[in-house]
């Protein structure tokens, strides 16, 4: 059996929770897919050479188009090679494609908030996820409420939607990391911690004017916002100067997973304030450190955290203030995060790469 792997997610440096999770799979489906099998990996540079010895019979194929990559290069590459499967766990299937086509879906976060998408690309985005959905043998989504998403928004078959819970990304921590020195000396403040794209989806101005709230009884509490900007940063920038308190918001950029798990060590709560998401990594994440999270009141977070995180209604300023101020009350308690640890084991990368692998072979 040929199996084709858009493996184009894993040329990109700064990873996110849907770049981890293709690479996790794809590193899993390579370590565990019969030696016998024949599998293309298309990219647009020359991959790793220790990627392609996890597989005895993988080739690297590239793909050189700079425009229309997928839609163009990806199908005539498919036509070429003519693959018993293609499989995509993070990007969309491409017009020519084989008839067992295996997508990933993560979320409909452009339909839920366009504003933070330009026209052309949310206007991709919609047409050809939806195609791309139709086209597809069988679609995987990391959550129900994904499904209940794609079934109710393009009319998708729900028979042919698979729901298979994403593992907790493999942050491994490099031997160079270092921490910043901001980090550092957070380590003896009390603070609130925010890790995630700083966009408007993420719902940080809510977030910074309950800050503003709290910081009324607690003169010494910090907020923390870890991430690169997005859309809707010079909003969010503004609302931070405008802070009474803005000395006290520490807005860090793109922090390495050292120093990620260095924050959530010391955090006293994770925010997770989104008004739409398609999982939910940083939930995860936090729990795995034992770490209290509040996130918004929306369906995919209830999914992923279940009775172990504190739900808010997404745009209640005082609610979240309210939630603030009593997580700073609660004692840091063994079993509390003792139980929060172990609710995580139940989200296991290897169960999400051999369900992903018998649909693949199914």
């Amino acid at each position: 059996m040929k199996i084709a792997i858009d493996a184009s997610k894993l040329e990109v440096k700064y990873k996110t929770g849907t770049e981890y999770y293709a690479q996790e799979l794809i590193f899993g489906l390579l370590k565990t897919l019969p030696a016998e099998f024949s599998i293309i990996l298309y990219s647009h540079k020359p991959l790793d050479k220790s990627i392609l010895r996890l597989h005895p019979n993988t080739q690297n194929h590239i793909i050189k188009n700079k425009f229309l990559w997928t839609l163009w290069g990806l199908s005539l590459a498919l036509l070429r090679d003519r693959p018993d499967r293609f499989y995509t766990p993070a990007s969309i299937i491409p017009p020519i494609h084989p008839k067992k086509s295996i997508i990933v879906i993560h979320g409909l976060e452009y339909e839920a908030f366009p504003k933070a998408y330009s026209l052309f690309r949310f206007w991709h985005l919609a047409i050809f996820t939806k195609l791309s959905a139709k086209w597809a043998s069988t679609v995987i989504t990391p959550s129900q409420s994904t499904k209940e998403d794609l079934s109710s928004e393009y009319e998708i078959n729900p028979d042919k939607i698979k729901v298979i819970q994403s593992g907790i990304p493999n942050s491994k921590i490099d031997k160079q990391d270092t921490t910043k020195s901001t980090i550092q000396d957070l380590k003896t403040s009390e603070y609130f911690l925010f890790i995630g794209r700083k966009e408007l989806r993420k719902n940080l101005l809510t977030v910074i004017e309950a800050f503003d709230l709290v910081k009324l009884s607690q003169p010494d509490l910090r907020l923390v916002l870890a991430g690169s900007p997005g859309y809707g940063y010079q909003d969010i920038e503004k609302a931070m100067n405008k802070s009474e308190y803005k000395k006290d918001i520490i807005n860090l950029s793109r922090v390495n997973n050292l120093e990620k798990f260095t924050l959530y060590q010391h955090t006293r709560a994770v925010l997770y304030p989104s008004f739409y998401e398609g999982f939910g990594f940083p939930i995860l994440e936090a729990l795995q450190q034992g770490v209290p999270v509040i996130a918004s009141d929306i369906p995919s977070s209830r999914e992923v955290g279940n009775s172990m995180i504190e739900y808010i209604e997404v745009d209640n300023i005082k609610a979240w203030a309210k939630a603030m101020i009593a997580a700073l009350q609660k004692d840091k308690l063994k079993s509390d995060i003792q139980s929060r640890q172990e609710y995580t084991q139940k989200f296991d990368f290897k169960d999400t790469i051999e369900q992903t692998k018998n649909i693949i072979l199914k």
